[in-house]
């Protein structure tokens, strides 16, 4: 990545076709048994068709010994990252858009 690309938050490079929101290294985003979560580094949710409504349940007992639990995300970067895939809504697949039109504004 370079450098001059890293910024926390939401990114949309229709250059390169990439579309993401970045977590930048040592940034608290989130807490975990109340205590503060950052990532080691610069860790990235790449958009495309893979917004999709699954099950909380089903999820967690399908891959539980596969998937780790790092922290729950600060309200304030929650919102940052729904509004991140709002505004970029023309990389969304139909089945998101019909899923989640609270988030499209449908």
């Amino acid at each position: 990545m370079p450098e001059d690309k890293v910024m926390h938050g939401c990114r949309n490079e229709l250059e390169n076709g990439l579309h993401y929101f970045m977590f930048e290294q040592e940034r608290c985003i989130g807490k975990l048994n109340e205590v503060d979560f950052a990532f080691s580094k610069h860790t990235f949710i790449l958009f495309r068709n893979n917004i999709k409504d699954v099950k909380t349940v089903p999820f967690i007992e399908k891959y539980e010994h596969t998937i780790t639990h790092v922290c729950t995300l600060l309200p304030e970067e929650f919102l940052r990252l729904k509004k991140c895939i709002r505004q970029n809504a023309s990389v969304a697949d139909r089945s998101a858009k019909r899923n989640f039109p609270q988030v499209f504004g449908l």
